[in-house]
């Protein structure tokens, strides 16, 4: 079985590298002679930083929106709905990281736990603190079959919630877990 990590940048010169051709590539459409003037507008936008969400002028609240219609949506069992609701708001607005977890959850509950540690990676890397993330990860990893990294990213759940109101919850659960790893570790 494939690992949720196959496939991603393993330096940081690595990513540096990817970006680098990411930016050639864009410059490369941009440069184009047939590109529409709307497209190449909206291309520039998004090398600056804007978001499409931005770009198409969607409000906070509008997005907000969604993202309770997403979670509504997977809590009452239509998980494909959410799972497009969801996508729909992370193509909007890439960097909300409530969207991503949020989309992340619904690959979870499908038991698409590579789809779903991906993204509760970029979670991560837009909320590097956030205990839930971590431990999100943890469970996906253990469902994929990849026990030592589910470890550790239970350890680094209890790490992360030490003095949140949290902290309970997070240990109890990540120690429920981490006690099944070791039974099965153990047999």
């Amino acid at each position: 079985m494939p690992s949720i990590l196959d496939g991603l940048p393993k330096s940081e010169a690595a990513l540096k590298e990817i970006h680098a051709g990411s930016s050639a590539a864009l410059g490369a459409l941009l440069d184009a002679e047939r590109m529409p003037p709307q497209i190449r507008a909206r291309l520039e936008a998004m090398g600056e930083g804007l978001s499409h969400a931005d770009i198409l002028g969607i409000t906070e609240a509008e997005r907000d929106a969604l993202l309770v219609q997403g979670i509504r949506q997977l809590q009452q069992g239509d998980v494909a709905g959410a799972q497009n609701t969801l996508t729909m708001l992370y193509q909007l607005e890439p960097g909300d990281a409530r969207a991503v977890y949020a989309l992340a959850a619904t690959y979870q509950t499908q038991e698409a736990y590579r789809a779903a540690g991906r993204l509760y990676l970029v979670f991560l890397a837009l909320d590097a603190t956030n205990p839930q993330g971590y431990l999100r990860l943890g469970e996906c990893f253990l469902g994929n079959g990849e026990a030592d990294q589910a470890q550790a990213y239970l350890e680094a759940a209890k790490v992360q919630a030490a003095g949140t109101p949290e902290q309970g919850q997070v240990e109890a659960h990540a120690d429920s877990l981490l006690s099944a790893i070791a039974a099965r570790a153990a047999a």
